[in-house]
Parts: structure tokens; sequence; C-alpha cells
């Protein structure tokens, strides 16, 4: 025994005096006797140290506990009673009697001690909490409950408690009134709301637990329209069901009623584009370059709207040149309206990736990027940006040398930063394109560790795709031609890279790279406007290779597929009803899921009211 268990001993004797107190070795053995099954021999310590009221604090959970496991309830009973008397003002003895008589059997009685007990602490707060606290150590929840919520109404304090009640029901995976009783706990003090957001993130994982609180906080917020709290989570809850409308209206009554200057919407809308909604992105941008036309809020949210609206074009395949043109001209006429500023250089890059990557005209694009690159004030990043652009089109223009040595120097320059990361991506991509893998592999091992999630993973997936491609064939030709064909893509080469994939499918027949060349020539059909043979490729994808990497990515593409090109709704809800059966654990899922209730049409999801 150490000095300090000795010292606490040795105190612990002094302060209970009398003959029948307590000794540490005393209570060690009746314990030990009791955790090894030997209960009679435990009971006499017990009994005997028990008639002194100083060692309660010692024994007394074990000793009832005793008591009751063997049945002798009537001593339990007189003991508790006693104990009660000696300390009348200790409420979890007198809910351990309660306990007592439910154990046996006795339950009119003790419903009538616990609700003896909660009302006597109903008027003090602290005592409330202690004494539900005690309930659930018994496996008492709903009396826990009912004290915290009859102490709630005797204070008048509707939120009181709030945290310690949605943690009870949390226990019990009653959802509804723990959703209620965290939402209580952010009305009661607005800095908890982040926390309740965390929380829901990891409770509330099923697409029913959203909805539910979805109509929850909808009619709390036709109730009390100037609580920000129920607004802020309904933005959040839309924004997690990816309901950018209804998360837009919301923001639009916040904005409106604190007078935020748009930068709340701005933020749901920059979110909607992230994540592909471009009608509703479009939506929410042009609101703001309507409110705020003068302001920088206002001058963002009309960068945005042309960069949805390119979008929009880019995923309309084919891809329309007259469209790209028109996108250009709106490019114009913003560095026109605005000048020289950030955002008129930003728009200056985005023109030049449309005349490279769109219409071919790689020297304008070119010559547009060394004018941006020359201007002294251009932020580092947007540099980078449009260094790494030029890079790309020397590629595109055939020139590998020139883009290695640009990836180079935005690496370099960039160093530990996602740009940087981004450029050593690039370079092993050229080096996986050129058909040097040893070097590819060199840089992927860095980019494994890249701070950026998305890159270490690019990268992650890359390098297994060379390692898994290569390890039966130790020429690497076979992968060497799948390579070549990805470059020829990368420079908009469509008729040679699926003529190469042609002769690969025959020449390497059964080959493991098969569902990818697959997959690369339903892109290729795909974006030539080609969907019927789009969609049959993909198919194979899935009847033949669905089990394989690229089974739920096909799958997805050939929802897509129908949804958006092929305009054929009850095809596409076929396809995302059986892909929420075949890959339940997909990254699409949540997207898939979606769609589909968008499709069949919930009532939820279609976006017919506004609130003000």
């Amino acid at each position: 025994m150490c000095i300090t268990q000795r010292i606490i001993l040795i105190g612990l004797l002094l302060l209970a005096g009398g003959r029948s107190l307590a000794q540490p070795a005393e209570v060690k053995l009746a314990y030990e006797y009791y955790r090894q099954g030997e209960v009679e021999k435990a009971r006499t310590i017990y009994d005997k140290l028990a008639r002194n009221s100083k060692n309660i604090g010692y024994i007394h959970e074990v000793y009832v506990n005793l008591l009751v496991e063997m049945q002798d309830y009537k001593a339990a009973e007189k003991y508790l009673d006693r104990v009660i008397k000696w300390y009348p003002e200790a409420v979890s003895y007198r809910i351990d009697k309660g306990w007592l008589l439910l154990r046996a059997g006795k339950e009119t009685a003790a419903r009538l001690q616990f609700n003896a007990v909660i009302d006597q602490v109903s008027h003090d707060s602290y005592q409330s909490r202690r004494a539900a606290q005690h309930f659930l150590r018994r496996q008492l929840p709903e009396y826990a409950i009912q004290t915290l919520l009859t102490a709630r109404k005797r204070s008048g304090n509707a939120h009181m408690f709030a945290i310690d009640l949605a943690n009870i029901y949390r226990m019990q995976n009653d959802k509804g009134h723990m959703v209620q009783e965290y939402l209580n706990f952010a009305v009661q003090n607005p800095r908890n709301l982040q926390y309740v957001k965390n929380t829901f993130q990891v409770l509330l994982t099923e697409p029913e637990d959203l909805d539910n609180l979805a109509y929850i906080l909808y009619e709390l917020v036709q109730q009390q329209p100037n609580n920000e709290v129920y607004g802020e989570m309904l933005i959040w809850v839309s924004m997690q069901q990816h309901n950018f409308y209804e998360a837009f209206v919301q923001a639009r009554a916040i904005d409106k009623r604190q007078q935020l200057g748009g930068n709340r919407v701005l933020n749901v809308g920059v979110i909607a584009l992230n994540n592909k909604d471009y009608e509703n992105a479009i939506r929410i941008f042009d609101y703001l370059v309507d409110t705020y036309p003068d302001s920088n809020t206002g001058i963002q949210a009309h960068l945005y709207s042309i960069r949805a609206r390119e979008e929009l074009v880019k995923n309309s395949y084919p891809v329309a040149p007259e469209e790209v043109r028109k996108l250009i001209k709106e490019y114009d006429r913003f560095i026109h309206d605005y000048g020289q500023n950030q955002a008129t250089w930003q728009a200056a890059l985005n023109k030049a990736r449309l005349y490279a990557f769109y219409l071919q005209y790689n020297d304008s694009a070119i010559h547009i990027l060394n004018k941006l690159i020359a201007i002294r004030q251009l932020p580092a990043t947007l540099r980078g940006e449009a260094k790494l652009t030029l890079a790309d089109i020397y590629l595109l223009a055939d020139q590998p040398w020139e883009s290695a040595l640009l990836y180079a120097q935005v690496d370099k320059e960039m160093k530990e930063s996602t740009l940087g990361y981004e450029a050593k991506l690039r370079n092993a991509r050229l080096a996986y394109y050129r058909g040097d893998f040893k070097l590819a592999e060199e840089y992927l091992d860095i980019l494994k560790l890249a701070t950026s999630r998305e890159i270490a993973n690019d990268a992650l997936q890359l390098s297994i795709f060379i390692k898994t491609n290569s390890a039966l064939d130790s020429s690497d030709a076979a992968l060497k031609k799948y390579a070549h064909i990805e470059l020829l893509l990368r420079q908009n080469r469509m008729a040679d890279a699926e003529a190469a994939i042609d002769t690969m499918l025959q020449v390497y027949e059964g080959h493991l790279l098969t569902d990818d060349l697959l997959y690369l020539k339903a892109d290729i059909r795909k974006k030539g406007g080609d969907f019927a043979t789009a969609a049959s490729l993909y198919q194979k994808i899935v009847d033949d290779y669905g089990a394989g990497l690229l089974g739920d990515k096909a799958y997805y593409q050939l929802g897509l597929l129908y949804e958006n090109q092929l305009n054929d709704r009850s095809r596409a809800m076929a396809v995302y009803s059986d892909f929420l059966h075949r890959y339940r654990g997909s990254i699409y899922a949540a997207d898939v899921r979606k769609r589909y209730r968008v499709l069949r049409g919930d009532a939820h999801f279609v976006p017919d009211k506004e609130v003000n």
C-alpha cells in the first residue's frame, strides 16, 4: 500500500469514531466475500457495519444490492428506513427505497415513493438533477425524465434541463423527443448551436431522421419566424439533404431580418454550386446580384453566377461551342464593368480555360494567361492557378516538357499548400501518361501524406491503379497503352482515343483493364451525345464487372444518364432503386437516395413554399 493510500485510510478512521465503525480491512473483506459469491459471510460483516450511521457511505450500495439478491426485502426495507431517518435530506436513499419496492413487486407503493421524491426536489434544480442521475443509476429513465420535466414546469423555464433530457432520450433511442430537447438546448443559448449541429451529424444518420427534423423545424419556423436558431437549423438540415432551395429561402429571410448584406445567402449558393445543383445556384446568385448590385457580395455573386452557367454548359452533352462563346462574352462584360481586381482576374482565368479546353483556341488562352501572370499585384494563389492552367494547355499542345517545368515551378513556389500538392499530382499524372510509372510512384508516395484529403485520395487511387495493373505484366505494356489513351483524352483527341480503346479491347480481351476501357468509351460517347451507346456500355460494366471498383460508379452514371440526358424518369428511378440494394455503402448512395426521392415526388423535396 502506498503512503497516500495509508494517509487516506487513517483519515477515514479518525473521522469515523465508535465501536462498530467501519475498518478498511472489514469493508474490503466483506466486499471480497460478496464478489466471490460467499454472500452469507459478506452479509454477517455488513449487518454489523450497518448499525452505525457513519458507515453507510462505505457500504450502502453493495449492502442493498446484496439484500435484494438474497430477496430479503424485509431486511432491506428496514435498513433503508433506518438510513432515511438518519439522512432525511439524502434523496438517493429515498429513491433506493422505491427501487426496492419495485423489486419486491410493490409497484403502487414504489410509484408513490418516487412521486414523493420528485415532488420534494422539484423546487430545487440542483437536487432535481441529482435525483434524475440516481434514477438513471437504478435504470429508471422514465422517472429521471419525470423528475426533470416536473422541475422544469415548476420553474417556468421551458428550456431547463434540455441537455440532460436530450441525453436521456438519446439513451432510449427516442429520437423525436431527443431532437426537441437538443433544439431547446440551442434556443437556451445560441452558442450551443454548433454543438447541436455536430451531434445531429452523428446521430441522425438515416434519411427519415433528417426528414423528421426538417418537418419539426418547418413548423417551428412558421410559428416563430423571428427565432433565428430555428431558421439556422433549417438551413443546416436543408443543406444536409442537398435541398438548397429551402436553405436559400431560410438564409434569405435571416439575411433580411439581420441585414447581413447577403453573405449568408452567398455561402448557400457556393455550396449548391459545389454540389452541382447549378439551377438553384444560379437562382441564388442572381438574387444577390439584383439585391446587392454594387457591393462586394454582389460582385462575387455575379462571378459565381457566370461560373454556374458555365458548369451547366460544360455538363450539357455535347458541349455547344456557341454557348461557350456566350460565356466568354459574359466574362468580357464582367471584366469591363468591374475593372482590375481579384474578381476580374479570376474571370480572365476562367475565360482562358474556356478558350483552350472547349474551343481549342490555345494561342488566345496562352496570351491571356501570360498577361495575367505578369500582373504584379496578382495574389500568389491566383498566379499559381494561372500557371497550372498554362501547363495544362501546353499538354494539350503536346509540349509535355513545358508542362512539367511549370508544374515543378508551382510545386516549388507553393510548397506545403494545396496548390503545391496539386502541381505535384499533375506532374505525377504527366509521368503516368508518358509511361514512367516509377517516377509517378515517387510523386504519389509523397502525395499520400498530403494535408488535402482529396489530393491524398487521388494519389492513393492512382498509385493502387498502377500497382494493380502492372503486377501481372512486368513489361507494363497494357498499362502504358491505357495511360496513353488517357493522355489522348486529356488532349481532347476523342476519335484517336476511342480507336485506341477498341484496339486494346481486341488485343487484350479479358484483361483486368477491360472495365476501365469500357468506362472510358462510355464517357466519350456520352460527351459526344451518343447517350444510347453510353447507356449500354455503363450497363455492360454493371452486368459483367459489377463487383469491381467501377461497378457503383458506372451504375450511378447510368442513372444520371437516364435522368438528365435521356429524360426517362421511370428508368432512372429503377436504376436508383436497384443501386441502393446493390451498393448500399457506396459514396454515391446519398446522392442516389436524394435523386430517387425527388423523382418519386416526395413533398419535402419539391420547393413550393417560401417563408419571408
